[in-house]
């Protein structure tokens, strides 16, 4: 244990505290939280966290309830764990698989959830082209929209489905699209609603509106898609260098168990089996936040109440904001 607390060792430790600092201290980026700016705007929405796990679910069409999302990540972690118990023998190498098993369903389903909201965003640079082409021969929204639900993405028909149905129910173009954009919160939704708004309201020239929502669309589509394709391969060698300690435990153990198995089974090795533990865990995690940040599609707060800013002055704001 003395050689644990030798100075070089604390020395060490310092300076990865501070490395650690600084980093935290250059990424952090302060949010605002979604919920205050709803209580700002008059729509005082109290929701639990199973409530707030759904919606991110649902964000994605992931068929599976925060119910279940929790149980089959307890019952992979149980699973893990008991496993490498088994093979092992050791109880730290055990906890630790409990954590990774109940985290990776989670990651798995966080790392779906991302690249369905990027394909949706996707989506909607066609969709924006299918309402204008439209609306320059009809003249009709109502049929630019029905024109987007028969020949427009997968992904936006059970959308712009329900849109078209409330329009044909005379409900009002505001009402229809907002549960829409409250369950998706994507700002480039919510541009495409407040573009629309503004022409039911003012009139004006829809289709010259829609050509630079669409360009706009489309070049954040193509860098996003450009950064993602050179970030590929740093991502699986993340994950295979988080992992391979792990794998290289259980390889040791079962062909070499006579190297290994004096050293992991004093305090010091449990000690040491945990810290590489958590520094892999660590290491994914920074890894997967600074490699995702770039291509990841941040929540809006969908279409505003009352008399915070003008429609008129949010759609160049929107529009700034999509470019970005």
């Amino acid at each position: 244990m003395e050689t644990l607390f030798a100075p070089n060792v604390l020395v060490a430790l310092m300076g990865t505290a501070g490395v650690v600092a600084m980093y935290l201290s250059l990424i952090y980026v302060q949010r605002a939280r979604l919920a205050e700016i709803d209580h700002l705007e008059g729509r005082i929405i109290q929701r639990g966290l199973m409530e707030r796990l759904q919606d991110k679910l649902d964000q994605a069409d992931i068929p599976v309830t925060a119910q279940e999302l929790i149980k089959v990540s307890l019952l992979l972690g149980v699973g893990i764990s008991g496993a490498l118990f088994l093979i092992l023998r050791l109880f730290v190498p055990s906890l630790m698989g409990f954590f990774i098993g109940a985290f990776g369903y989670w990651a798995f389903l966080e790392d779906r959830r991302n690249k369905r909201r990027q394909q949706y965003q996707t989506a909607l640079g066609e969709a924006v082209d299918i309402i204008r082409e439209n609306f320059s021969h009809s003249q009709s929204l109502d049929m630019a929209l029905e024109q987007v639900v028969k020949y427009g993405p997968e992904i936006l028909r059970e959308d712009f489905q329900l849109l078209s149905t409330r329009l044909a129910a005379r409900q009002r173009l505001r009402e229809a699209f907002e549960e829409i954009c409250r369950r998706r919160k994507d700002p480039i939704l919510d541009v495409i609603a407040e573009t629309l708004l503004i022409h039911e309201r003012k009139g004006g020239r829809l289709g010259d509106v829609l050509e630079r929502l669409s360009r706009a669309v489309k070049e954040r589509v193509r860098i996003r898609e450009r950064v993602r394709q050179e970030q590929a391969l740093p991502i699986w060698e993340g994950r295979i260098v988080s992992v391979s300690p792990f794998f290289f435990m259980v390889f040791m153990k079962l062909f070499i168990p006579d190297y290994v198995g004096p050293f992991y089974a004093t305090s010091i090795g449990q000690l040491s089996l945990l810290g590489a533990g958590i520094l892999s865990m660590a290491g994914y995690l920074v890894m997967n936040h600074m490699a995702t940040r770039a291509t990841r599609v941040l929540e809006s707060v969908g279409l505003r109440h009352g008399e915070a800013a003008p429609e008129e002055e949010r759609l160049p704001q929107g529009l700034k904001a999509v470019r970005s």
